[in-house]
């Protein structure tokens, strides 16, 4: 295991710190998409974009059943 290190890449629209995160060369962000356990959070980045549709493809992780896209699910919360 390598130390964790992040880059800030700009802020969202609650002034919360965007960033990509590696543990030594590895992509965390890419990984967890690319592996079925995180979505592409499409509204700052289409970088993993192709990771997801990959993972939905091959039914891996969240991908392998049924469950509501994050922003849907924080949208249907909030009435």
């Amino acid at each position: 295991a390598g130390a964790i290190a992040c880059v800030g890449c700009g802020h969202d629209r609650y002034h919360r710190l965007i960033a990509i995160c590696w543990a030594d060369a590895d992509d965390l962000g890419h990984r967890m998409v690319a592996s079925g356990w995180a979505v592409a959070y499409r509204r700052y980045s289409a970088d993993y974009v192709p990771d997801e549709e990959r993972a939905r493809g091959d039914r891996l992780g969240i991908w392998s059943g049924t469950f509501d896209m994050p922003s849907v699910w924080r949208s249907a919360k909030r009435h």
